[in-house]
């Protein structure tokens, strides 16, 4: 079993068992937000000769006040539009390729951290995982897809641009990184997992922890990709950050913690939990300490932390891995205003330290550490 998982063809058959699960999506229609960003939306009809429009206005352009910049998802929408009428059936196969795309590129990064059998395992979770379900056969949810892939791919190759290896590795995870947040906004968070994971690999061998001074070299490439898809975006949109649009909570920081605590710790439970799904999670963000939400999402943050805590005491190779989920959490926890509560689309990247962890366990004969080839 451990020779079948650590197969070069694993990761390829992990991506045609997401595809192939999921496949049943072709025949959906749009929904929901697929009528402003896709069916009314003029930037992304009329074929190729829009596409440089796309990188030089928000997305949709007809709604500035939104503040989103996806070049590069939107050019992807663009391509399934193509010049005629819309037929969903395009857009949800390009969903698919995507989804299958995710599973490769986060076995590549699954890969750098943990031994092959163990990656493997991990990207068969991946594939079959059903929270993944929003993001692939919701249309607008490729944007997580794209975000999800990109990042990991940065991550792979970040990891491997160390001194010894070649320039190409580092290009390409700047590359990477400038098109994850070309994606989707909270694709500039493969910054601070790429540093985590970095430097909880350097601790292992550095004397008393210290960071050794090629792991931080990691780090640069994803920095100048990140650095500059955000320069972009200040360029066009003429800010970082949105001045306007839907806030599920009014008031400071004081005022959204009981919401950063059951919407956190509802994204960590259908984590380790993925079910029951729905496509409206938390309609209504609590606003006391009281609420049955919060109540159940500081039960789920302790749990999450004393596993944490055991991975950290049992398996300190595996602790950038276990707080990936975490740093991957971090856009959508509520700490910056976002117009959506929860949501199983914003949980493609966390699942991935998830998986990495799940396929330790599953294929580990003891707990111990496991050997990185």
């Amino acid at each position: 079993m451990k020779r079948f998982l650590a197969s070069g063809a694993l990761p390829w058959i992990a991506a045609a068992l997401a595809i192939v699960l999921h496949a049943r999506s072709i025949d959906a229609g749009f929904v929901y937000d697929d009528f402003p960003y896709i069916v009314e939306n003029g930037d992304i009809h009329g074929g190729v000769s829009r596409l440089a429009r796309l990188f030089t206005s928000s997305f949709p352009s007809a709604a500035p006040e939104r503040a989103l910049y996806r070049p590069l998802t939107a050019a992807t929408l663009l391509f399934d539009a193509g010049d005629g009428p819309l037929e969903p059936r395009r857009f949800h196969v390009t969903n698919l390729a995507l989804a299958g795309l995710f599973v490769l590129a986060a076995h590549a990064a699954l890969r750098r951290l943990v031994a092959s059998e163990a990656a493997g395992a991990a990207a068969l979770l991946l594939a079959t995982t059903p929270v993944h379900v929003e993001a692939i056969a919701w249309i607008t949810g490729r944007s997580e897809l794209l975000a999800g892939a990109f990042a990991c791919a940065a991550i792979a190759a970040a990891l491997d641009a160390r001194p010894g290896m070649r320039f190409g590795r580092a290009f390409l995870a700047a590359c990477c990184a400038f098109a994850a947040v070309l994606s989707k906004e909270n694709g500039a968070v493969v910054l601070p997992l790429t540093f985590v994971l970095s430097a909880a690999r350097a601790g292992l061998a550095a004397p008393k922890g210290r960071l050794r001074r090629e792991s931080l070299r990691a780090v640069i490439p994803v920095l100048v990709g990140v650095g500059v898809a955000l320069a972009i975006r200040a360029a066009v949109l003429g800010r970082f950050a949105p001045d306007a649009g839907a806030r599920v909570v009014e008031g400071g920081l004081l005022a959204r913690v009981p919401l950063i605590l059951a919407a956190t710790g509802e994204h960590v439970r259908l984590l380790l939990l993925p079910w029951p799904l729905s496509i409206d999670r938390m309609p209504n963000p609590p606003r006391s300490w009281g609420e049955s939400s919060v109540v159940g999402g500081i039960v789920a943050l302790l749990v999450a932390s004393a596993l944490l805590a055991v991975i950290a005491r049992r398996r300190r190779d595996l602790l950038g891995l276990a707080l990936w989920p975490a740093v991957a959490l971090l856009p959508v926890m509520h700490f910056v205003p976002i117009g959506e509560t929860v949501a199983e689309r914003f949980l493609v990247l966390p699942s991935v330290g998830v998986a990495g962890l799940a396929g330790v366990l599953l294929t580990s004969s003891r707990w111990s550490r496991a050997s990185v080839a």
